[in-house]
């Protein structure tokens, strides 16, 4: 409806509904399909002033982005804790140490594919919740730093890091989801089990708010720029530093020291590649930034759970933790070290390949 100066509603605004769209998840939410000015008499509204509709739409964009991200987080967990239940109570199977074939059936969490799952899903729902909540503090120095030079400093990390929150959260959601399904085995490929909707929901995420193609290329061809490079370059140097300053007597901490150096020394290679194609976004650099934004979450990410396995083990986490709780956050960052990380290391390659076999078929012959 038109609503008058004074705020009373007028006339339709020639506004009808065209459709309702079927979707593959999201099923709770309606989305349709809307008609304007059939009739010639839709009119509509100016927000904000004249020319400026690209940096508020913008505005509202990069806050919806980093909701994406967290819509992940929140799906993956459920994923997670759902897959986590089932695998408590699912007996299945003798335990592999047992060589008597009568002997008991054990539950399924006992078996160590099982267990590898659930670990990929904590340490990627983990890291996926940090790293939002690492771009959310980033927001709030920009906003209510002490002076305007942490304010700048937030602007510009907050900036960097919406892409990989969005993009990388919603890649990993997917594959945090679709090991809930594997969990459950056949039963997670039914509707009751109530997994395959966190699978259906999240799949959308990777669209949203600009496809993750978007948001890479968006990280390469913009982010890791801004400020001469001095965002990127200051984010590089703070993850070296810690994996300088992790203990050297714990062999845990020895192990997410070494797994985090390696993973810095690779993400600093191949944003030196990026930058020596150019500002912009040359064609070797978008072919690569999806491998590259990939690259850069798996190692952030990895910085991040270093980061709270020192403060679990230095104690400045706080005496409010129960001890399992702390060595549990340990064990989760060593384990991302030595079975995720690598993983998101392998995407340096596809990285730096450039875009000569990417386009290597012609078009009318793919």
């Amino acid at each position: 409806f038109r609503v008058d100066a004074e705020g009373r509603i007028g006339a339709r605004n020639d506004v009808t509904l065209a459709g309702l769209i079927h979707k593959m998840g999201y099923r709770g939410t309606t989305s349709t399909m809307l008609s304007f000015g059939e009739k010639g008499e839709c009119r509509g509204e100016l927000v904000g002033k004249p020319h400026t509709g690209l940096s508020t739409m913008f505005h509202m964009m990069n806050e919806a982005r980093i909701g994406v991200g967290m819509g992940a987080v929140m799906l993956g967990y459920r994923g997670y804790l759902a897959a986590l239940d089932y695998a408590r109570e699912r007996p299945q199977g003798r335990h592999p140490a047992s060589k008597n074939p009568q002997s008991p059936q054990v539950r399924i969490i006992e078996h160590a594919d099982v267990r590898r799952m659930l670990m990929v899903m904590r340490s990627l729902t983990e890291g996926m919740r940090a790293l939002c909540y690492l771009t959310a503090s980033a927001i709030d120095r920009s906003l209510s730093g002490k002076d305007d030079a942490q304010r700048a400093e937030g602007r510009l990390m907050a900036d960097l890091l919406t892409p990989v929150a969005k993009a990388w959260c919603s890649d990993m959601g997917n594959e945090v989801t679709s090991l809930a399904i594997q969990v459950f085995g056949g039963s997670g490929w039914v509707e009751d089990s109530g997994v395959a909707q966190h699978y259906r929901d999240v799949r959308v995420l990777s669209i949203f708010e600009g496809t993750n193609g978007i948001q890479a290329q968006d990280l390469v061809g913009r982010k890791i720029w801004q400020g001469e490079g001095k965002a990127v370059s200051d984010f590089l140097g703070r993850m070296r530093r810690l994996s300088e300053e992790l203990g050297t007597g714990d062999t845990s901490l020895v192990a997410i020291r070494k797994g985090l150096a390696r993973g810095v020394a690779t993400l600093e290679e191949a944003t030196a590649w990026m930058r020596a194609q150019g500002a912009g976004l040359p064609v070797n650099a978008a072919a690569g930034a999806t491998a590259y934004l990939r690259l850069f979450g798996g190692v952030l990410v990895g910085y991040l759970l270093a980061k709270g396995a020192a403060a679990a083990r230095n104690g400045s986490a706080g005496g409010q933790y129960a001890p399992a709780f702390l060595e549990a956050k340990v064990a989760t960052a060593r384990f991302y070290m030595e079975q995720v990380l690598p993983l998101a290391l392998a995407a340096a390659g596809p990285a730096m390949s450039g875009a000569e076999t990417i386009f290597a078929v012609p078009a009318d012959a793919l």
